[in-house]
């Protein structure tokens, strides 16, 4: 019985062996069976379409001799081919991308044949955009602890040198208020910054909304934007979404200026709006939202002052994407979108600050394919008769006919408008950026190799969003 017992244990030992080895085995695959490599490299050789070569994913990176396995260039496949993909045709050869991958604590500065020029460690996870100053320094946000827990969670900004020092940081994470997802730099220097402020008991009660409408906790997380001025460290500028809430009584497809709390219960967390962007037109004084819960953007005006934006004149100027937001009619066009920005640069003529760019992510059961649009804003204002007019949208990647459900990322990802009219396209949910022509032509290919451990414990790779950099905007010696 003994001698039994003692084979028996033996036998668990082993099962159990086999088992860990199949786990750690396992560890380096993502859900949908891809894997992500585990690398520290800072080089990654261009892998021109066509060329057969593979990666040992437990070296530096460099091509595995004799493997003889083709990889498609349009088709990468994470872990098995990453850094650069395609630059057979790239206009752009002369620029860097800047990243931060969200599950690690870096930011990273690349040039064009995917070799790492500079990088930053932050003060926590990205939380979740980063920006490169003129002159070199490092704009970043990063995660803090506190009472929100949601996607997109910040609490910090700072501002890095070259050379890594911290110039200034600000911190909002408290237990009404936390910083997330974006920032945006003025030219006084000042930066704008999202956060969402908790709203409880009387805030709510005041508001008339019923206990049925509202999540478990109770609460409601809105939006406001801060601006923040580092010379003094104080904020000196705010907009608060509650303030412009549409009052009791009123029709919503009447006062599209309004936002309506009765329209956005209909989200089960607390996290009715999630602004993912904000980005600044000098040109007009105004700044443009992205809301993902509401699928729209919103424009607001950054003319008035802080007391004059409590008030009808801070309603929004502008809305877009989805008119059921506000009991209006029509198709809803946008699907929990990210990244909108003015457009500096347009396609062709007209002025720059009269357009939009945008990455519309798609939805899974509505529309399960993401794309990059362009927009052409028409001369809007709030309206009387309840209808604001449509844009036009003027250039999307995939162009329409070309709808593909494998060009989807359900979440994060943004797109920039080159200076020669490419758009760099970053496919978040895949680390995976790209840089295509007016003609929908991938001229330039990159994945993200640099992973970490993201939600549920797995490998990934995932990025926020990229930028691209001139050298003279860098301003730093990038000789090798």
């Amino acid at each position: 019985m003994t001698t039994m017992n003692r084979r028996l244990r033996l036998l668990v030992a082993v099962i159990a062996l086999a088992l860990f080895v199949s786990a750690c085995s396992f560890w380096n695959w993502l859900d949908d069976g891809t894997a992500i490599a585990q690398t520290t490299q800072t080089t990654y050789p261009i892998v021109d379409s066509g060329q057969e070569v593979t990666y040992d994913n437990a070296s530096d990176g460099s091509p595995e001799a004799g493997s003889g396995a083709s990889q498609s260039s349009n088709s990468p496949v994470l872990g098995s081919t990453y850094g650069v993909q395609d630059a057979f045709a790239s206009r752009q050869d002369e620029d860097f991308i800047l990243f931060a991958p969200l599950a690690g604590e870096e930011a990273y500065l690349i040039d064009r044949s995917g070799e790492v020029i500079h990088d930053w460690n932050l003060s926590g996870p990205p939380g979740n955009s980063v920006y490169l100053l003129e002159g070199g320094d490092l704009l970043a946000t990063y995660t803090v602890e506190g009472d929100f827990h949601g996607g997109g969670i910040g609490g910090g900004v700072e501002r890095l040198t070259w050379n890594g020092e911290r110039v200034w940081s600000f911190e909002l994470a408290t237990e009404n208020a936390h910083l997330h997802h974006d920032i945006e730099i003025l030219p006084n220097g000042n930066v704008l910054m999202i956060s969402w402020e908790a709203m409880r008991g009387p805030e709510v009660r005041a508001a008339g909304l019923m206990a049925s409408q509202l999540p478990a906790s109770g609460q409601v997380w809105s939006e406001m934007i801060l601006e923040y001025d580092p010379s003094i460290d104080q904020i000196v500028w705010e907009w608060h979404l509650w303030d412009h809430r549409l009052p009791s009584g009123w029709e919503a497809a009447e006062h599209p200026e309004k936002i309506d709390l009765d329209l956005a219960a209909s989200q089960k967390t607390e996290d009715w709006w999630h602004l993912n962007a904000v980005d600044y037109n000098a040109e007009l004084d105004q700044i443009v939202l992205s809301s993902r819960m509401a699928s729209e953007i919103w424009m607001i005006d950054h003319a008035l002052t802080t007391v004059e934006a409590v008030g009808d004149a801070g309603d929004l100027l502008y809305r877009f994407g989805n008119p059921s937001m506000h009991g209006g009619s029509g198709m809803q066009i946008f699907y929990g979108q990210h990244d909108a920005e003015w457009l500096g640069w347009p396609v062709s003529g007209g002025a720059g600050s009269t357009r939009i760019l945008l990455f519309d992510n798609g939805d899974t059961r509505e529309r399960p394919y993401s794309r990059v649009v362009e927009l052409a804003l028409p001369n809007y204002a709030s309206s009387s008769t309840g209808v604001f007019p449509e844009p036009q949208i003027i250039w999307e990647y995939p162009h329409e006919e070309r709808g593909d459900a494998a060009f989807f990322a359900d979440h994060i990802s943004g797109a920039q408008r080159l200076e020669d009219g490419d758009t760099l396209i970053c496919i978040g949910t895949e680390g995976r950026f790209l840089e295509v022509t007016p003609e929908g032509t991938i001229v330039w290919e990159y994945v993200n190799p640099f992973t970490g451990i993201g939600p549920g414990g797995k490998p990934s790779n995932e990025v926020f969003r990229c930028e691209a950099y001139s050298a003279e905007h860098v301003g730093q010696d990038l000789a090798r």
